[in-house]
């Protein structure tokens, strides 16, 4: 008679689950591999915008008008800026810089994580002068920023940590942002910003 045995049938079923098992393996590794390679790709360009969306608009405000704050709860900075919503420039009749906006970026709160937030509020009336943002009636602190109702957006998540020294004509910024799937992904950025507006 034709046909199988149950010997041979067994055999073939334990071949059969060591296959499959072998290849669901190396499918979870690579899968598990993607994901990580993703998740340390994410955090990377997360960083790269967010330090360099800061430097650009420091790099065209004034030193005089540039406060940090790494020492409250909020680590923040708040600077004037010459742009307006549109991103163009508005000089007077004269010819003279006016300043138009404050822009702060603070630390917080983003899906249950930190992250870079950034926030702006129009001076007005526009000044000639780089403002002081702790001289107006009201300082525009990092705590003032953090409670303000105007739309805020988040230039970069899994924040690590942020940290702003000042010297007397740069400010150096080093954001650290990370993440953790299987490994944990930790990217450091740094670059020094002399805002050179007057």
């Amino acid at each position: 008679r034709k046909g199988v045995s149950m010997l041979e049938l067994i055999i073939v079923c334990a071949l059969m689950s060591i296959v499959v098992g072998v290849v669901y393996s190396i499918v979870q590794a690579g899968l598990a591999f993607y994901m990580d390679a993703n998740s340390a790709m994410e955090i990377r360009q997360d960083a790269m915008v967010g330090i360099n969306r800061l430097s650009v608009e420091l790099r065209q405000s004034s030193m005089a008008s540039v406060q940090v704050d790494s020492v409250s709860a909020v680590k923040a900075i708040v600077f004037a800026s010459p742009r307006d919503t549109t991103g163009a420039m508005a000089p007077t009749a004269d010819g003279k810089m006016t300043w138009q906006r404050y822009i702060c970026y603070y630390v917080g709160p983003y899906q249950g994580a930190q992250a870079l937030i950034r926030k702006e509020e129009t001076i007005s009336p526009a000044q000639t002068r780089a403002p002081d943002p702790y001289g107006e009636a009201i300082p525009r602190t990092p705590a003032y920023f953090s409670t303000l109702a105007a739309s805020s957006k988040v230039i970069a998540r899994h924040l690590y940590s942020l940290d702003m020294p000042k010297s007397v004509d740069t400010v150096e910024i080093i954001l650290s942002c990370e993440v953790s799937t299987r490994h944990r992904h930790l990217i450091e950025l740094r670059t020094k910003v002399i805002p050179n507006l007057l």
